[in-house]
Parts: C-alpha cells; sequence; structure tokens
C-alpha cells in the first residue's frame, strides 16, 4: 500500500467529486447543532446548496451561459424543486411532497463510495434504476431517465491530471504523491479507464452536450475538471442494415445446417438411398451435417506422421491466453480495490506469468513456422521445384480462414452491441466504429499495420483488435516460400536469405524501441497503450523472429530425421538434458525478467530496453522450438505424453475459434457490471474457468456450424489434385524423411486437422488449417 501524502485539496477534490450534489467551496458550511428555541438561527443544507451553489453558479452560470434547450432547462428545474421537496426546510417544501419519478432521479445518482482511500473512485449509481424513471405524465413534453457516467480528473492548475505531461505533474508536486492520486497520474499516462467517475440521472430531454455543460458547472468550484461523459437511455436501438444482413445470413446458414443434418441422417439410416459419390447436391448438403462434421472433430485418431505434441501445445497455449485476457478485463474494469490490484501487479513475480502472456502468443508463430518449412519442403521435393501452383495455395489459404473470421467480425460489429447494457456498454458502440470503417484492412490482414491515426479521427483505430495476429500470419505465410524455395534450391547458400531476415527481424524490435524510447516490453499501467501498441507490439517487423526461427526447427527437425533414417543418428543423453535445462531455463527467465520493469519509479535506459526487446521474443521461439522438436524426435519423455493426450487433439481444433471469440464473450460479461468489483487472485481464477468454458462452448458452435460447412464446400469447389487421386491415408515415415512423398502423406497443422503433405494444400499447414482427410 502507498504511503499517505495527499494534500488536502487533491485529496478533497476526488471526494467531493462522487458528492451526489457537490457543495460549492466557497459555501462554508460548519456543521453545528442550533440552539434549543432557536430553529432558524443556523442555515439549512438545503438553503446553502440552493443559495450559495445552484441559485448563483447553476442558474446564472450554468442553465443561462450553457445555453441549454428549453427543454431541459425547464426539466432540469423541475427535478431541483423537487429535490428541494426531500431536503429542504418548511419554506421550500410544498404540501404535495417529492415525486417518485425525481426521488427515482436522485436515488441513481452515484453517491459518495466507501474506501476512496482503496481506490473505490468509480460512483457508479444505479444504471437500471435511472432507465426506468419516468417523468411527470402531466408534461407536454414528457421526459425519461437519461444515465449519463461522467469522466473527471482532479485538476492542478490549468489542466486535468489526466491530461498533464509527466514533467507537468512534476513540476506540480503530483508525482511524488504515492497513493491514489499518483495512482491515476500513472494510469492515466496509460490510457486506461482507471479515472475517477461518476453515473448521474438527468432527464433525457437533455443532449449529451448539454448535460456535459451542466456537470462541467457543478465541478466548477471544486478543483475537478469532467473529461467525457457517456449516456444511454432504455429506447430500444433500432437495427441497422449491417445487423439485419448479418442475422440473416446466420439465419439461412442455420437452415443449411437443419437441411443437411437431416438429409444426412436419413441417408445413414436407410431413409434415403444412398446417392452417387460424385452428387454434387449431396456432397453439399452433407457439407452442412452436424452429424458429419462432429464425427470428424470428435476424431482422435493420428498417424505416424503426426507430431501429437502440437494439439496439446495448441490448446494449452490459448487457454493461457484466455487467462491473460482474464486478469486484464479484471484490471481495466471499476475495482473497489485499485490501489492494492496496482501493489499486486507492480510488486508480485507470481503474477508475471499472467500479466506477461502476450508472450504465448509466440508459440502460435513458432508452430506455424516449423510447419509451413516442413510441408512446403516436402511438397517441393515431390514436385521438383514447381512453384506455378503458388497462387492457388494462396486462394486456398484465404479461402480457408477468411469466412469464419469476417462472420465473427460482422457479428462483432453489428450485432454485439445490441446483446447488452450497463454503464460501459458504450465501449462496444466505441469498438463497432472501429469495425465499420476499417474492416477492409482485416480482409486484406493488413489490420496489424501501424496504418492508423486515431489523432485526427478517433475511430481510426484497428477493427476487432486481438484479430492482429491473423494479419501478421498471413503476411508471413505469403512470405515463406520465397524464403524456403532457396534452402531447397541451393541447399547451403539458399539459407543466406532466411539467415539475414531472421537476424533483421531479432535487430528491428530492438531498433524501434531505442529510437522512440519505447519501455522493453507491454508494462502493465506504464506502456503507452495506443501508440506502443500499433508501433512496437503488432507489426510484422516486430513479430517476425519466431516465425523465422519456427522455420529453422522445422528445417533442422527434417534434417534430423534424415539422418536418423540413414544413419540411426541420435542425441546423447547429456545434449538432451542440457538442451532441456537451457530451453526451461530460457523460458522461465523470458516470462520472469519483466519483474523489475513493473515498478513504477523504474527508470528506463534505452540501451536497456532496446536489447531486452531483441532477445526476449528470440529466446523465447528457441525454447519453444526445442519443446517442439524434442517431443516429435523422441526425446520428450513424460512432457510429450502430457501434450499429446487425445483428448487434446479435438480440443486443438477449437483454439482458432477460440482467438476469435473468447475476447468478446469476457466483454459481454464484464462490461454489463453495474458496480466496481474487488480484485482478487482466488475470483480471477474463477472468472478464468468460467471464461473458458463458455469459449471453448462458443468455439465449438463456431467450429461445427461455420468453419467445417465452409471448408467442406471449399474442398468440393476447389478439390485438389492429390485428392482426386485417392482419399486413403498414407503413414510412411522413411519415405517423408527422405523426400520421396506418397502420393497423400500427412502432416497435422497447428489446428488439430491432418494436412496432405504430397499436395499443394499443405502449404497452408499453419494454425488455421482445416481438415481435409478423416
Amino acid at each position: 500500500m502507498f504511503l499517505l501524502k495527499t494534500s488536502s485539496a487533491a485529496l478533497a477534490a476526488v471526494v467531493l467529486f462522487v458528492l451526489v450534489i457537490p457543495i460549492s467551496a466557497r459555501a462554508g458550511i460548519v456543521t453545528h447543532v442550533a440552539p434549543e428555541g432557536n430553529h432558524n438561527s443556523a442555515p439549512t443544507l438545503s438553503k446553502v446548496i440552493k443559495d450559495s451553489y445552484i441559485t448563483d453558479a447553476l442558474l446564472e452560470h450554468g442553465l443561462k451561459a450553457a445555453n441549454l434547450s428549453d427543454s431541459c432547462s425547464r426539466h432540469v428545474m423541475q427535478l431541483w424543486e423537487q429535490i428541494l421537496n426531500l431536503i429542504g426546510d418548511d419554506s421550500a417544501r410544498n404540501s404535495t411532497g417529492i415525486e417518485t419519478w425525481a426521488l427515482q432521479m436522485v436515488d441513481a445518482w452515484g453517491k459518495i463510495p466507501e474506501g476512496i482511500l482503496s481506490g473505490h473512485i468509480n460512483a457508479l449509481g444505479d444504471f437500471d434504476e435511472c432507465l426506468a424513471v419516468r417523468g411527470p405524465r402531466q408534461d407536454v413534453n414528457p421526459f425519461q431517465g437519461k444515465y449519463c457516467l461522467i469522466y473527471a480528473s482532479p485538476k492542478v492548475g490549468d489542466q486535468p491530471v489526466a491530461h498533464q505531461s509527466e514533467s507537468q505533474r512534476t513540476q506540480s508536486g503530483e508525482r511524488s504523491i504515492e497513493n491514489l492520486l499518483k495512482l491515476l497520474s500513472v494510469v492515466s499516462n496509460a490510457e486506461l479507464p482507471l479515472i475517477p467517475s461518476i453515473g448521474t440521472c438527468l432527464p433525457s430531454s437533455c443532449a449529451d452536450e448539454e448535460i456535459f455543460k451542466i456537470v462541467s458547472v457543478l465541478l466548477t468550484n471544486i478543483n475537478l475538471l469532467p473529461l467525457t461523459t457517456f449516456c444511454s437511455t432504455d429506447e430500444v436501438p433500432t437495427l441497422g442494415g449491417g445487423a439485419i444482413a448479418t442475422m440473416s445470413f446466420l439465419g439461412v446458414l442455420l437452415t443449411f445446417v437443419i437441411v443437411g443434418t437431416c438429409v444426412d441422417l436419413a441417408v445413414i439410416y436407410h431413409f434415403l438411398p444412398t446417392p452417387n459419390v460424385s452428387n454434387k447436391l449431396f456432397l453439399v448438403c452433407k457439407a452442412f451435417s452436424l452429424a458429419t462434421n462432429g464425427k470428424k472433430f470428435m476424431s482422435t485418431e493420428s498417424n505416424a506422421n503426426d507430431v501429437s505434441c502440437l494439439h496439446g501445445i495448441r490448446f494449452l497455449s490459448a487457454s493461457w491466453v484466455v487467462l491473460g485476457h482474464t486478469y486484464l478485463m479484471g484490471i481495466i474494469q471499476p475495482l473497489w480495490n485499485i490501489v492494492d490490484t496496482y501493489s499486486m501487479i507492480t510488486t508480485s513475480i507470481s503474477i508475471l506469468f499472467v500479466t506477461n502472456a502476450a508472450i504465448v502468443v509466440d508459440v502460435f508463430f513458432v508452430i506455424g513456422g516449423f510447419l509451413v518449412s516442413l510441408t512446403l519442403l516436402a511438397m517441393l521435393e515431390k514436385t521438383r521445384g514447381n512453384m506455378r501452383s503458388m497462387p492457388i495455395v494462396y486462394l486456398h489459404r484465404y479461402l480457408r480462414i477468411t469466412p469464419m473470421y469476417m462472420i465473427i467480425v460482422a457479428f462483432a460489429t453489428f450485432v454485439f452491441p445490441l446483446m447488452g447494457s450497463g454503464p460501459y456498454w458504450h465501449i462496444t458502440k466505441t469498438w463497432a466504429g472501429f469495425c465499420e470503417k476499417n474492416w477492409w484492412k482485416n480482409l486484406l490482414y493488413i489490420n496489424n499495420l501501424p496504418i492508423y491515426d486515431t489523432i485526427k479521427d478517433p475511430l481510426d483505430a484497428p477493427c476487432h483488435g486481438m484479430a492482429w495476429y491473423l494479419g501478421v500470419d498471413m503476411q508471413l505465410f505469403v512470405l515463406s516460400p520465397l524464403l524456403l524455395f532457396p534452402i531447397w534450391k541451393w541447399k547451403r547458400f539458399g539459407v543466406v536469405p532466411l539467415t539475414l531476415l531472421t537476424i533483421a527481424s531479432i535487430i528491428a524490435p530492438g531498433v524501434i524501441t531505442y529510437v522512440n524510447d519505447y519501455p522493453p516490453t507491454n508494462v502493465p499501467f506504464q506502456s503507452p497503450t495506443k501508440r506502443y501498441s500499433q508501433e512496437a507490439y503488432t507489426p510484422t517487423y516486430m513479430r517476425a523472429a519466431p516465425y523465422l526461427i519456427g522455420m529453422w526447427a522445422g528445417i533442422f527437425f527434417r534434417k534430423m530425421r534424415k539422418l536418423t533414417s540413414k544413419k540411426n543418428y541420435r542425441l546423447s543423453s547429456a545434449q538432451v538434458i542440457g538442451a532441456w535445462c537451457i530451453a526451461f531455463t530460457t523460458g522461465f527467465t523470458v516470462l520472469l525478467s519483466p519483474h523489475r520493469y513493473m515498478d513504477p519509479e523504474y527508470s528506463f535506459q534505452r540501451a536497456e530496453s532496446a536489447v531486452f526487446a531483441s532477445g526476449q521474443r528470440a529466446a523465447w521461439a528457441s525454447a519453444i522450438s526445442w519443446l517442439i522438436f524434442a517431443c516429435a524426435s523422441g526425446y520428450g519423455g513424460w512432457i510429450n505424453q502430457i501434450l499429446s493426450w487425445r483428448p487434446f487433439i479435438p480440443l486443438g481444433r477449437l483454439t482458432f475459434a477460440i482467438y476469435l471469440v473468447s475476447m468478446n464473450l469476457q466483454f459481454l460479461f464484464h462490461l454489463q457490471y453495474r458496480q466496481p468489483i474487488y480484485f482478487s487472485n482466488y475470483h480471477m481464477v474463477n472468472l478464468y474457468f468460467a471464461h473458458l468454458v463458455m469459449s471453448c462452448l462458443v468455439a465449438l458452435v463456431c467450429t461445427l456450424f461455420i468453419e467445417a460447412p465452409f471448408m467442406q464446400l471449399l474442398k468440393i469447389l476447389l478439390p485438389m489434385e492429390g485428392k482426386r487421386k485417392s482419399s486413403k491415408i498414407y503413414s510412411n515415415n522413411n519415405e517423408i524423411i527422405k523426400g520421396e512423398l506418397p502420393r497423400n502423406s500427412v502432416s497435422p497443422d497447428p489446428s488439430g486437422r491432418q494436412v496432405t503433405i504430397g499436395s499443394v494444400s499443405t502449404l497452408s499447414a499453419n494454425s488455421r488449417e482445416v481438415l481435409i482427410h478423416t
């Protein structure tokens, strides 16, 4: 817990901010008891508020100077008159008392919360009670309750703390406050929504801008500046064209699934004659059959060429990503104990397994590079270096990934914002605006590049932010044949392009970090989120190293398998044990080494940050590459047995859908919170398992209803050459090791499907390939 050194003026600003009706600093209220028999000698609270604050400030400088509409001004005054009936003296009250609508509206405002110094700074009020308010029936222009969430910041000088630079905070003395206000200063610089907020309830006749003006007047004299406001009413949102089109498409898709399943079951149980295998209409119906696709999904069969450990690595990595997102959502949502949470995040070593979970995404890049090198080199061996089929390979790759990806993006853009409500639900509408503007960048898989300008246009931001991975993966996939063809063609000299690009991909993060003075990694509460993310986290040149190192691992694995086949070569026990020790040490060092960077007082040195940024991903990728190589080559022992557990095969097939839907499911849960929560590890772990199970269930639906049908349709419409000849799975290790591929040899891909090595379809063996043979 931070030491309490808060100045009285700054602390008073935070406390007064969450009062229902702020009291002017110049009112001079003193709590005392009037002498008996002289009840009028001391001013009442209502009289002080009315005479000193409302009449002088609100009416003259607020309603008049703010140029409010007539209906808004009149309804606000009606509300004020009703408040006087509640708290005023006998002269201020009327005989009718306060009306129910006004009582509900006052009751729905955020009140001063307990534990402000612990970080309970979000007085959200009662969202649902406010929306249920209905004004006087006799009013000519009836109104209802309008809930508005107001963000504000303590003001130092002429600026709020949230808008001040580091030097300004230091000059004003705010940087020396080691408690709540220091936290507010730090997180506001990191662009996290952990600044004071209050829920207000005012008549719906007031526009959002008018409510902002009213609240600005209320906060003028108490050293607070409002930053922004987000308002909601209970009006049923109208369905736009995008929502109608998306739901109509999903309805048609559901109809196809029902019809296809019924036809398939009718054939299976002999209610219909068995059609010819070349009957395209029946094949289309079968492509949408839950019975067929479900059977394929649940299959745990594998063959001799299957790198079975990848199933477990893939699913466990996806689960780890969900864990990191769960804690992320827990940190950025309204909390009761922000200060304690901040202390835990910045001091605990064990929490790094969560806060540093972003490094886990690199596991998928390593897997993608590993498999693309295996499959492409095998294809080049088979076709004797013929690259004429590459355009078809790229088309297959694009059509396999894109349908479910864009359907989920469309759903998140047009339908998801209609599925919930709450004080923070407005965030979903902002994200929908991102996608309405930039969806085409996702369609072209360039959404990860730093091509956004949120300064000029706040809506110019990445659509479906977690999909940056797909952009990186697609770009590296397109590049991979240009790097592997020289290796097949010229052997030793052919490795020069891949070597040079690998070195450049390791150096580039360090150079960019040094030039821009970025922190060494994504540090919670400190990294300037938007700028760091777009320039130093998602670009391809910042994330290419793990993919390229994975390609090297695939090349080395292929070479070692040939040596094993020809010369029965095996690594010695000492070599294996030494490699495992190095891999474990490297992995844990990468995970835990950012601990000192979490300290908000740590002074980042450019050179140190650059070295760490260059080395962390390369080191982590090297450790994961050994894990894959060791398990695939028989050096994995009990680790390989765990990762090769057969239930991981179907679970591994869900990883792509889990990655796409898990964050939206967490948003659906967390953004509907009506009140702050108490953050604790136990609470987060419980939420994590709930999120993981729900993500798997929704991913299963997406896989069976969207992904599998479209993959089968692709096989029908664009059949690959190798599949026309035979559908039998060939599993002779020796032929693959020698490069003498059978017609339909099979290799696994990261999604758990079996991928044909002997045809051009295998080049798309990475995190998003689908079932080709069962």
